[in-house]
């Protein structure tokens, strides 16, 4: 191998538990999309696998690794892969040959992680060929585990799996959870938040980067929903993707009501995305009145960068599992003030300059309070208060500087691990017989290594 070649610009392959759809918001799908090209402009190679998307059409991925199941977990739904092919997955590693995995949220279930990094072949020490970072997204959820994730934390501790050799079972393996925890070499989280909480089954030495935000697409300059501010009042606006009982939506709801009942009538809400609480929500405003709440749906990046542009103060209500609140500096970035709740993973999105108004979370009532603090503000302070929190969260959370600072994290990694030798799969005589069981069993002998690295 041409070492000087290889290095002359990274390989890369980032694993996603989760399928990268154009279409559909997501937090680590959106940070893998996002992340991509930036990789690519500073002259890596990056490869992605996922599972399947429904629509082909809207399918990110270059592999696809694995199908989805919806599952509930830290006070969220959403789509997760699920697969025991350990034999395509050691094909695309054959493939594209990367000089580092980036695994996202590898401890995921149902397992599409834990199978992609098992089928990685290991050298004759037993260290994986390839260098792996895990990347961790989660934050700590509000009120602990909930009864399904603690039985899924206490399955993925105990959890073993047959190994084989030459086709026959000779033991078991290490458990789900010792099998990430041993395959690690790096350890990435998007907040200092985010890195406490997987530290208690992936211990390391971790780095934070945070989210990074799209500073061309979310900027002051730019068009507006001018029909909002034609008749005076003010905006108040909610982001995100899922109405999950997590977003704390219910909260800024009866804040709001609450308001206008004391004759604050000169607001009104808006809310974009949808989910499981969207039916709860309106329920409980059809019970209060008649309010100027409007439901706006999912909507495109653009328009969400319009909205910002257009309100008065941006709301970000968490109760907690948040990772890195990207809609916090997207709104920041964008020249919007902005009121979010005291959880980690909010601390860090903020920004010193709105800090002082964060809310407890799970409390209405302080959320009212600080919404009219925030919206009281003289003319001249809140213009000061916006401009230095656009400027800073343009100048901290830029793509192009928060991918470099990952790509210099992956060459550490390398650096102190080693650039992995080029090798490719050799089916053994079982695999080629019966051709069936390279679906699961892939022996970690399985592979030649045609240079030295």
């Amino acid at each position: 191998m041409n070492s000087t070649e290889r290095r002359s610009g990274l390989s890369v392959l980032i694993h996603s538990p989760y399928p990268l759809d154009k279409s559909a918001p997501g937090g680590v799908s959106s940070y893998v999309q996002e992340l991509v090209p930036h990789l690519r402009d500073l002259g890596c190679t990056v490869t992605t696998v996922a599972p399947k998307v429904k629509d082909a059409n809207n399918d990110a991925a270059e592999y696809n690794l694995g199908r989805t199941m919806s599952i509930e977990a830290i006070g969220t739904k959403l789509e997760a892969g699920i697969t025991f092919n350990k034999g395509l997955a050691r094909n695309i590693l054959s493939k594209v040959n990367p000089d580092i995995i980036i695994a996202q949220q590898p401890e995921m279930p149902p397992n599409s992680g834990h199978t992609f990094i098992s089928a990685i072949p290991k050298t004759e020490t037993g260290r994986r060929l390839i260098p792996i970072v895990g990347q961790f997204h989660a934050g700590r959820p509000f009120g602990g585990l909930d009864l399904r994730t603690r039985l899924l934390t206490e399955l993925a501790q105990r959890l073993r799996r047959p190994i084989f050799k030459y086709g026959v079972p000779v033991g078991l393996s290490a458990t789900y959870v010792g099998t990430l925890r041993n395959a690690l070499d790096g350890w990435l989280a998007i907040s200092h938040g985010t890195e406490n909480y997987p530290k208690e089954f992936a211990p390391g030495n971790y780095e934070v980067i945070p989210n990074g935000i799209d500073v061309e697409t979310f900027t002051p300059e730019g068009p507006k929903f001018e029909e909002w501010q034609k008749d005076g009042r003010k905006t108040i606006f909610f982001a995100a993707g899922r109405h999950d009982k997590r977003k704390g939506l219910e909260y800024l709801v009866k804040a709001f009501i609450e308001l206008v009942k004391e004759g604050n009538d000169d607001i009104k809400l808006k809310i974009t995305g949808e989910g499981t609480e969207t039916k709860k929500i309106k329920e409980l405003i059809a019970r209060e009145g008649e309010f100027d709440i409007e439901f706006l749906g999912l909507l495109p990046r653009e328009d969400l960068a319009r909205a910002y542009r257009s309100v008065d103060l941006f709301v970000a209500p968490s109760l907690g599992g948040e990772g890195f609140t990207r809609v916090i500096a997207e709104a920041r970035a964008s020249g919007a003030p902005v009121l979010c709740t005291n959880i980690d993973g909010q601390t860090e999105a903020i920004g010193p300059d709105f800090e002082p108004f964060m809310a407890a979370p799970a409390d209405y009532k302080d959320l009212k309070k600080k919404v009219k603090k925030i919206l009281n503000l003289p003319e001249e302070g809140l213009v000061g208060l916006r401009m230095r929190s656009m400027e800073d969260a343009r100048r901290e959370l830029a793509w192009p500087g928060i991918a470099k600072r990952n790509e210099s994290y992956y060459r550490r990694v390398l650096s102190e691990v080693g650039y992995p030798p080029k090798w490719e799969t050799r089916k053994t005589f079982l695999t080629k017989l019966i051709p069936p069981l390279g679906i699961i069993y892939v022996s970690d002998s399985a592979y030649t290594i045609k240079e030295s690295a």
